[in-house]
This record gives C-alpha cells, sequence and structure tokens, in this order.
C-alpha cells in the first residue's frame, strides 16, 4: 500500500510540474499562448534616435555588438513591413539609420524569455495628438467618424494578430508614447486623463478577448520637459493610471535614468538623423534605448 501511495505521489508531482511549465507566466517557462506587445503613439514611439550615436563608449562593446544583430526571437510588424521580422537597429523613421523603442522592448522580452517568439505590432504617427488624431468611438460626437488614426491602428492591430492566428497570440501589453502634441494645447493638455480614458476603454472592448487574463495591460510613459504644458499632461497621465492595476505609468523623469546627475531621459544632447542640429523634440539614443527597456520590464512585471 506505501508503495502505491508513493506511485501516486511521484505520478502527481510529475503533473504537476508539466502543469504549472505550461500555465505559468515568469522567465523561462513554456506558454500555452503567444505574447504579443502592441506598440502606438507619435514621435518618439515611431523612432527618431540615431542608430550610430549607440557607441561602445556609451553602450559597452558587448552590449552594441549584440544589439548590432537581428534579435531572432523578438518579431516586429510595421506599416511598411509584410511579414513579422526579428527585430533589428533601423526600424525607425529614417530606415536603416534611425530607431525607436522596439530595440529596447526587445532586448529585455529575448532575455526574460529566451525559450519563447514574442511579437511586437508597431503602428505610431509622428505630431499626432490624441485629442485630434487619435479619436475613438467614445471620443466622437454621434454621427461622426473615428479619426483616421484610430481607425488605422485598430485594423493593423487585427490584421497583424491574423497573421499569427494559429499560434494563438496574447496581448501581453499595450506601450502608449505620446502626449507631446496635446502639451502644447492647453484645453487639450487638461482633457488628457478623459481623452485617455476613452480611448483605452475602447480599445479594450476591442482586445481584452485577446489580451492574457482577459483584461489589457496599458503601459503608458511620462513625456519630456521641452513641452508648453507638459506638467499637465504628466498629472493627467497620472491620474489615469491611478484608475485600474492594469493602467500604468513610466516615470521617464526620475533622476539618473540614463546619466549621473541628470533628471529623466534626455533629448538635447544629439542632433537629429538628418541635416538639423541638436534635436530637442525627440530622445537621445542612449535614452530611447532605456525607454525601450523600460517598457519591456514593465511588460513582464505585469505578468
Amino acid at each position: 500500500m506505501k508503495k502505491f501511495f508513493a506511485i501516486c505521489m511521484m505520478l502527481f508531482a510529475v503533473f504537476a510540474t508539466s502543469f504549472l511549465g505550461a500555465c505559468g507566466g515568469k522567465e523561462g517557462q513554456l506558454q500555452p499562448f503567444t505574447k504579443v506587445v502592441i506598440m502606438s503613439g507619435q514621435s518618439n514611439m515611431v523612432g527618431f534616435s540615431r542608430v550610430d550615436r549607440l557607441t561602445e563608449q556609451n553602450i559597452g562593446a558587448q552590449r552594441l555588438t549584440k544589439l548590432s544583430q537581428p534579435i531572432e526571437n523578438v518579431k516586429i510588424l510595421t506599416e511598411n513591413m509584410q511579414e513579422f521580422q526579428p527585430v533589428r537597429l533601423g526600424v525607425g523613421a529614417y530606415y536603416d539609420i534611425s530607431f525607436g523603442p522596439e530595440i529596447g522592448l526587445a532586448e529585455v522580452l529575448s532575455q526574460k524569455y529566451p525559450n519563447e517568439d514574442v511579437y511586437i505590432i508597431k503602428f505610431a504617427v509622428g505630431g499626432t495628438s490624441l485629442f485630434q488624431d487619435w479619436k475613438s468611438p467614445s471620443m466622437v460626437d454621434e454621427g461622426e467618424n473615428v479619426s483616421y488614426c484610430y481607425h488605422l491602428l485598430t485594423q493593423f492591430i487585427k490584421a497583424g494578430l491574423e497573421k499569427i492566428e494559429s499560434l494563438n497570440p496574447k496581448i501581453v501589453g499595450f506601450c502608449w508614447m505620446q502626449g507631446e502634441a496635446d502639451a502644447e494645447n492647453f484645453d487639450a493638455a487638461w482633457d488628457y486623463c478623459d481623452n485617455l480614458s476613452k480611448f483605452v476603454g475602447d480599445l479594450r472592448r476591442l482586445l481584452d478577448e485577446k489580451s492574457v487574463g482577459g483584461k489589457m495591460n496599458f503601459v503608458d510613459a511620462k513625456i519630456g520637459n521641452h513641452w508648453q504644458h507638459q506638467d499637465i499632461v504628466n498629472r493627467q497621465k497620472e491620474r489615469f493610471a491611478a484608475t485600474s492595476k492594469h493602467n500604468h505609468l513610466l516615470d521617464t523623469l526620475l533622476p539618473n535614468l540614463v546619466k549621473e546627475g541628470v533628471d529623466g531621459l534626455i533629448a538635447n544632447e544629439e542632433p537629429s538623423a538628418t541635416i538639423f542640429p541638436i534635436d530637442p523634440l525627440h530622445y537621445d539614443a542612449t535614452s530611447m534605448l532605456k525607454l525601450g527597456n523600460m517598457f519591456g520590464q514593465q511588460i513582464f512585471n505585469a505578468q
């Protein structure tokens, strides 16, 4: 009888280990679904940071060598691609010479989930405002159409998920880097929380059933100090983040994020990727890399 009991306990342990391995959500564990990250917003999500400003001096030789190669197990789809491709430097506003937060995000996710493929669907449009260009159904008056960016975003997400439908895709996070354009308009800045609540609510009505746990995690980020009403927009972002445990806000204004003795991500030390001088509108390369790292870490923490 004791021998039979021992055999039963052994079989139960094997079953439990296999079940937990299949259903767990942390590092190195297998998943019964494929992780998907959505990236959207305006120009700092599009990516204007210069590839050639990532150097051995500022990120180290080993890290630069690694990031200079495609990150094979994290794949991205943008409106310029027909199919998902491994994340690489050069998927920004100016192909091959600029990049966005997808690099830092992929760097983290490839480390956290080394034995899984992770998919990114990215749709962002520079210079766009939430109050005008990303109007969702709850933001428009009766008989009015949603804004073109919102329409394109939702259609692009749908098409991207359909491309990998056989892999049982589940959204683990929606990353949003936006608000700079709204910070140039007092009324838009003041209404940012209300507009963001409607925007995210409409997205969740569309995407919750495709999200892990049936609720989409929304990961936002504070905007920088260059913008006229940035304090108002960032306070509105804080207000929205506090309304749900599924809302997350990255504090990109913390001290020493990328440079000792300097507050926040930096956007005032490098020229643009084209002919212009110092570009104060878009994050410098190391700050863009850090922004992506922060997105990736928050997505992992939220699981």
